[in-house]
C-alpha cells in the first residue's frame, strides 16, 4: 500500500470515529461545552472534586435534559465524577468534536 493510500484510509477512519462519537451524543454538543465550563468553575470555587457528579447533575437539571440518560453516557465515557467529566469526557470532545 502506498503512502498516499494509507493516509487516505487513516483519515477516513478518523472521520468515521468522529462522526460515530457525535452521533452518540445524548444532548446538543454546545451544551456539553457549557457543562465543562460550568463544572470547571464550580470545582474551582469549591476546592475541588468530592468524587461525585454533583455539579454535572446540577447543570443537567437546569438544562431540562434527560438527566439520567446523559449521566449514563458520561459515565460510559469515563466521567465517574465531576473532575473526570473534565479530564476524560472533555478530552474526548477535544479529540472528536
Amino acid at each position: 500500500m502506498d503512502k498516499a493510500r494509507k493516509k487516505e484510509l487513516l483519515k477516513a477512519y478518523a472521520d468515521k470515529q468522529k462522526q460515530s462519537f457525535k452521533d452518540s451524543l445524548p444532548m446538543d454538543e454546545e451544551l456539553f461545552w457549557n457543562l465543562f465550563d460550568y463544572v470547571d468553575e464550580k470545582l474551582e470555587a469549591n476546592d475541588g472534586c468530592d468524587h461525585s457528579l454533583t455539579f454535572t447533575r446540577e447543570f443537567l437539571e437546569k438544562q431540562k435534559v434527560d438527566v439520567e440518560s446523559v449521566l449514563d453516557w458520561i459515565v460510559n465515557e469515563g466521567g465517574g465524577c465531576d473532575c473526570e467529566v473534565l479530564y476524560n469526557v472533555e478530552e474526548r470532545f477535544e479529540e472528536y468534536a
